[in-house]
Order: structure tokens, then sequence, then C-alpha cells
């Protein structure tokens, strides 16, 4: 291969393949963007509390989503007639996204438990 050729493989963009989509970090940072700009939207009161937990909280309701679908296409049970372990890791998400929403003054004390009392102290 020619020196010329090499430079133009080495210096043309890539367009197939998985360097052809967006990066997964960079997708994984507009999601949480997205849903933190959503959380100020829906609840005012986060206007004045630490961006880092409302980061937080939006990271674990992804993650605690994904399990969900993973625990509904998969089953609760497994082979062995026993709840599966991300049943646990999914009710270990929600006490901490309740924990979390308690800190930022999300929930309210008039309101019904959305969580079913996972959590609560």
């Amino acid at each position: 291969m020619s020196p010329a050729a090499r430079r133009q493989r080495q210096e043309a963009p890539v367009t197939h393949g998985a360097y052809a989509t967006v990066s997964a970090s960079r997708l994984r940072q507009r999601k949480l963007r997205r849903k933190v700009a959503m959380l100020k939207r829906q609840f005012p009161v986060l206007a004045n509390k630490p961006d880092h937990l409302i980061q937080r909280y939006a990271e674990i309701d992804l993650i605690a989503a994904k399990v969900f679908a993973a625990l509904v296409d998969d089953d609760v049970v497994g082979d062995t007639g026993e709840p599966r372990r991300l049943l646990n890791e999914h009710r270990l998400y929600l006490a901490e996204l309740r924990a979390l929403a308690a800190s930022l003054g999300m929930l309210d004390d008039k309101e019904p438990d959305l969580f079913g009392g996972i959590g609560s102290a």
C-alpha cells in the first residue's frame, strides 16, 4: 500500500459499524440531561437543589427502568422457582430513588406513597 493510500485511510472518517453512531457515553449523557431537564420542569422545587443529586436521581431512575424491563422480559422467577437476584436489585434501586426524592423535596406528605412503602423508615 502506498503512503498516500495509507494516509487517506487513516484520515478518512469512518462511516460504518459502531463508529457511525454516537458513542455510548455521549448517548448516556444526552439521556441524563433530558431526564434532568424534564424533572426540573415537572418539579419546580428542584430549581435550588444541588445538580449532582438531581443527576444521581436521574441515573438511578434510568437504571431502575432498565432492570424492570429485564425483569419483565425474562420473568421474575428463575428456573429453580426462587425470585431472581435482579428483583432484589430493583427493590434496592427503588429504595434509593425514594431516599433521593425525599432529600430533594419531591415527596409531599399529603400525596399517596407512589413507592409502595419501599425504603420508608
